[in-house]
């Protein structure tokens, strides 16, 4: 009884505190302020809210931030992701969520979390309405990837108290179209000025380059696209580097992606289920990036791709933007699209779909051995 009410105590305590943990990030206060608004936490009624944006955008940090800024105004406040997942799932093999048993064991867990006790057991899948049904909850739900496991958790608004809040956080749309989550907030990329401040921030711990670095942080920043993900990791990779070092190793950031930015940007495509859906994305990459919807769609008329809900379905997953009638592909992504396709045939140049390089280009047409789709420059 004892070691209960200590730990009842601890749990009030921690929802009481305000963490400093994201202090200094860049940018963050101006999402914060904006997904406040928008989530209206004086408002009593239920509500569920998307944060959606392509991978590396920084969406994890921002809901983290903000999830430690506004749980101590709720009862009972929980963070999930794939981790939890996993390990909830762990002893089902396969880690198949859409079954009976393992949504109950799922759901146990859940509660455990949010209630803060130890190994609850359900015996059927209301447990959580009746348990959750007067108590205002925060939930947030990271970087899922299954339709079923938002179902398993936050199926119903009524599950939850007045004033509960459930947020999901993904890089696919589709998601909160299939969900009935009609209010979301899309992450956009930072600035040039806040984009170099983060990037300042990754190398030298502080907001502004040190006397001259100025040229070549601008550089390095621009190379990134802006893309938080890649600010922190070239920022971090060049730190305490002396300028002789930054000038040498320019040509090698030119020349390619860093191995960690593109495992991270390449989950995107690889979770497309459609290979058609990653035809397009190729093609994009290598010819199409900035090219307007109707030329696309007349070039590829009669390649049965399925082209319009193909362009839908990379809008939905963040791989692409549709601006103006263009189709735009972040730098990053078109690198890594690029890359994917040289490692169609990696000693071969001309067994690729597409050549993009030019001394790849000059090889093939040398040797006379291109059999690429597409040649471009």
């Amino acid at each position: 009884m004892v070691e209960d009410i200590a730990n009842d105590v601890l749990a009030k305590l921690n929802l009481t505190t305000t963490s400093n943990d994201f202090e200094g990030f860049v940018g963050i206060e101006g999402h914060i302020a904006k997904i406040s608004l928008m989530l209206c936490l004086e408002c009593k009624q239920v509500r569920m809210f998307g944060i959606w944006g392509p991978s590396g955008i920084g969406k994890t940090t921002i809901a983290r931030a903000l999830f430690s800024r506004i749980s101590r105004h709720f009862q009972g406040s929980v963070f999930l992701d794939r981790a939890f997942v996993s390990k909830s799932m762990e002893i089902y093999s396969g880690g198949n969520v859409d079954n009976y048993n393992a949504k109950l064991h799922l759901q146990g867990k859940f509660l455990s979390e949010i209630l803060r006790a130890k190994d609850i057991k359900i015996s059927n899948l209301g447990v959580v309405g009746e348990r959750l049904k007067h108590m205002k909850v925060l939930i947030f739900i990271d970087d899922l990837d299954d339709q079923v496991v938002l179902d398993a958790l936050a199926s119903k608004p009524h599950w939850f108290g007045c004033g509960s809040r459930i947020i999901v956080i993904t890089k696919d749309k589709q998601f909160f179209r299939a969900h009935g989550i009609g209010l979301f907030y899309e992450v956009g990329l930072p600035s040039d000025k806040l984009a170099l401040e983060m990037f300042s921030q990754s190398a030298f711990r502080q907001n502004s380059p040190p006397p001259g670095f100025t040229e070549l942080a601008s550089e390095v920043s621009k190379r990134s696209g802006n893309l938080p993900l890649a600010l922190n990791v070239l920022g971090s990779h060049l730190r305490g580097r002396d300028k002789e070092d930054w000038i040498d190793m320019l040509p090698r950031l030119r020349k390619g992606l860093d191995g960690k930015i593109e495992k991270i940007l390449r989950v995107g495509y690889d979770e497309l289920s459609n290979k058609d859906d990653k035809a397009i994305f190729r093609l994009i990459a290598c010819l199409f990036n900035g090219a307007e919807i109707s030329y696309i769609k007349l070039l590829l008329a009669d390649s049965n791709l399925g082209v319009t809900i193909g362009l839908k379905n990379l809008v939905d997953k963040s791989l692409i933007r549709i601006g103006c009638d263009t189709v735009e592909m972040h730098s990053m992504l078109q690198e890594m699209g690029r890359e994917i396709v040289r490692e169609q045939s990696i000693y071969e140049p001309g067994e690729r779909e597409f050549l993009v390089d030019s001394t790849d280009i000059l090889d093939v047409l040398n040797d006379n051995t291109v059999s690429a789709l597409f040649i471009t420059t």
